[in-house]
């Protein structure tokens, strides 16, 4: 009891010195070297089973490169002003490579995405509803860019009988 005593105030005391090194940084600011070593460290703290892995593993992603990947995702999906502090290179390639569909996107209503023939759901008297799609920036890997599809046949639909919506998953 008294080891995790002491590792849990060991562990705010990082909590207090991150949160006191970060207070008066722009969020979106590109970090020096220095900066990536020292965050590299405390998250190396966290995931350690000589630190605080046990106090806080469960919360952090599995590696720095999964909080740096993190990072850009809110990035990404930030204001305008935000994202413009990536460089254009980088922009231009999630622009180009990422923010615009690949086979399926994501949709409500109409004609579905067909990746197998489509499912027999789609032949039958159903309707789509919402369709979410493999997507890069979500970070949703659905199999080999493969969609999630909720169904409601027509009277159902017309009932607004919304228990009666089915999944459908397709994928390569």
């Amino acid at each position: 009891m008294a080891g995790h005593v002491r590792k849990a105030e060991s562990f705010s005391r990082l909590v207090v010195d991150t949160a006191t090194w970060v207070k008066d940084r722009d969020p979106w600011a590109s970090m020096p070297q220095e900066d990536i070593d020292r965050l590299a460290s405390a998250y190396k703290q966290t995931q350690d089973r000589t630190g605080f892995e046990k106090l806080a593993g469960w919360r952090m992603p599995h590696s720095f490169e999964a909080m740096e990947a993190l990072t850009l995702r809110t990035l990404v999906v930030a204001d305008d002003d935000a994202y413009a502090t990536l460089p254009e290179a980088a922009r231009r390639v999630i622009n180009e490579g990422y923010l615009l569909p690949i086979d399926s996107c994501h949709q409500m209503f109409g004609v579905p995405a067909d990746i197998q023939g489509n499912s027999e759901i789609g032949e039958d008297d159903n309707r789509l509803l919402l369709q979410l799609a493999y997507d890069d920036v979500m970070f949703w890997s659905f199999g080999d860019n493969g969609v999630y599809q909720f169904w409601i046949e027509r009277d159902d639909l017309v009932a607004r009988n919304w228990d009666a919506v089915k999944l459908t998953f397709e994928c390569h």
